[in-house]
């Protein structure tokens, strides 16, 4: 599978594109129900993340002579969690093998009470204030060890969810950005359909 993976990601290179962005590299979510379920073929015994990192590792070996820049995707709550929350997603282990990581920081999608907020889909700025506070701090303690990080590309909501999104709810979270110095992120809104407004 991993080599079916690059053997795709060195087509798309061949074909022009300057960048692979994974997608999903993690785990099934609900980890306690899918893990007695679920029968992974695991031959040597390595954990999840452990084998995230060893599929990005691989990878990187396997790209290092392809012009493309290597992205991925991981849960919002990645920036902040102490462990891999049962998907196998761990911070410092991703932000090192990859050019650019991209937290899906959907306010929508956070618990109440996460960072203190009682309501996070009304709070768009707090949530990716604080998410993107914690990212560089994860990254500085990296490249304090002395290793290379990726740089932080978020993902911003621009969908509707628990709440009807406007145009001010995107810019809060650019805003959020900008106060980090951030100046790259994605927006999300699975129709395409984009808040024009808040680019203006």
């Amino acid at each position: 599978m991993w080599n079916y993976i690059t053997s795709i990601a060195k087509e798309a290179s061949d074909s022009g594109f300057d960048e692979i962005q994974y997608d999903y590299i993690r785990f099934p979510e609900r980890a306690k129900q899918v893990d007695k379920e679920v029968q992974y073929d695991n031959p040597k015994g390595l954990s999840k993340s452990e084998n995230i990192l060893s599929f990005l590792k691989y990878s990187k070996s396997q790209l290092k002579e392809y012009p493309v820049y290597v992205s991925a995707d991981v849960f919002g709550l990645v920036t902040t969690a102490s462990d891999d929350m049962g998907i196998g997603q761990i911070w410092e282990q991703i932000s090192p093998n990859v050019d650019y990581i991209s937290p899906m920081t959907y306010p929508s999608h956070y618990a109440p009470g996460t960072y203190g907020v009682t309501n996070p889909d009304r709070a768009p700025y707090e949530i990716m204030l604080q998410a993107m506070i914690d990212a560089k701090e994860r990254n500085a303690k990296i490249k304090k060890a002395g290793k290379d990080t990726a740089i932080i590309r978020p993902w911003v909501q621009d969908f509707d969810y628990k709440s009807n999104y406007t145009a001010d709810d995107v810019r809060k979270q650019i805003q959020a950005l900008d106060e980090q110095g951030i100046t790259q992120y994605l927006i999300w809104n699975a129709g395409n359909i984009y808040t024009v407004e808040a680019f203006k």
